[in-house]
């Protein structure tokens, strides 16, 4: 009986003892998965600011563009219509010189 008393005092002590290893990986890989499931969320959420930021960005580049075009645009359209109409008053003050007798 002497050799079994330890034995019995031991067995428990092990047997908590690996119930408690247990419990501590449970916990600890319980713990790494919310970890790793939180640096998901922060990387969705940096990858939709990203990619807001670039919709945000080539929009501005789109309005950007399309100002620069329309200012261009009415300044060619100015711009051709001014010369249309000095070429018409040079051809219209042609034709009255021409229509003209010399007087010499």
């Amino acid at each position: 009986m002497n050799v079994l008393q330890p034995l019995l005092i031991i067995t428990p002590i092990l047997l908590l003892l690996v119930l408690g290893i247990i419990v501590f990986v449970v916990l600890y890989q319980k713990r790494l998965l919310q970890h790793q499931e939180q640096m998901q969320r922060l990387q969705i959420s940096k990858q939709e600011q990203l990619l807001n930021a670039t919709m945000r960005a080539q929009e501005e580049e789109r309005r950007r563009v399309a100002r620069d075009l329309h200012d261009e645009v009415g300044s060619m359209l100015s711009l051709v219509r001014l010369n249309l109409h000095q070429l018409v008053a040079g051809v219209e003050g042609a034709e009255q010189k021409c229509a003209r007798p010399n007087r010499g």
